[in-house]
């Protein structure tokens, strides 16, 4: 026991370090010891999924799920390998299996949220967007994050009005934040709020140079009848591209 307890020290000093193939080998070596721990099975997915084999990063997963299926991190990291491996539906059922042991694990949900809106399901996303937003009270970062997805799908669900109070929530506490300043300008130009929409967009320009930002910014130019303006920055626009 002790010696099995060694190995995975070390194996576990391996990971942390990125050498993950030094570490496989002392996991396999534990594992030849005890074929039945779960979390040995668990650490063998990490580590592949470090190294990009998704695939044995999934079976060492759902391994790991077999031995002990209240291991709400072992079905996590079997979704998020199947993301890798684009088998969304799978990652669905194994993310809905890690909620249901831990409805309060916050990655699963986000990255549920993140899936459904890959899959156009905004319902859902929008409630897993609340629910994260209830838990992240406390964490900026993950407060913007969750407040532009949310946004992204209000958007795409054609509410428009709660999509850019999101987005609008999300700069109060980053105004920097470069993707909710274009996708609040996209909603303010499809709310035919052109003036708004325009001053987003020079906004993100300050941010960034980006060729999409400077199509819509002629766009909204032309609705404005600005379009002396629109012609030079469609002009600018095709000397970049050229």
């Amino acid at each position: 026991m002790f010696k099995l307890q060694l190995l995975i020290e070390r194996a576990q000093n391996w990971q942390g370090q990125g050498e993950y193939h030094r570490a496989l080998g002392c996991y396999q070596r534990a594992l030849n010891r005890d074929s039945n721990r779960w979390d040995i099975w668990f650490e063998m997915g990490a580590c592949f999924y470090g190294l990009e084999d998704y695939q044995r990063a999934l079976e060492c997963a759902l391994k790991s799920t077999v031995l002990d299926p209240e291991q709400e991190l072992a079905w996590y990291n079997a979704a998020i390998a199947c993301l890798r491996l684009d088998q969304d539906e799978e990652a669905l059922i194994y993310l809905e299996k890690a909620l249901e042991l831990y409805p309060d694990y916050l990655m699963a949900r986000i990255c549920r949220g993140d899936l459904y809106q890959y899959l156009q399901d905004h319902t859902n996303a929008i409630y897993d967007f609340t629910e994260a937003l209830k838990q992240t009270v406390l964490d900026p970062h993950k407060q913007v994050q969750c407040l532009h997805s949310r946004g992204k799908s209000y958007c795409s669900s054609h509410a428009l009005d709660f999509a850019i109070m999101d987005f609008s929530n999300a700069l109060k506490l980053n105004p920097r934040h470069w993707n909710s300043l274009k996708d609040r300008a996209y909603a303010y130009y499809l709310q035919e709020r052109h003036s708004s929409a325009l001053k987003d967009l020079d906004r993100c320009l300050e941010i960034k140079k980006d060729m999409e930002i400077h199509y819509l910014k002629g766009a909204v130019l032309l609705k404005l009848k600005r379009n002396n303006e629109a012609c030079q920055n469609f002009m600018a626009l095709e000397r970049k591209l050229s």
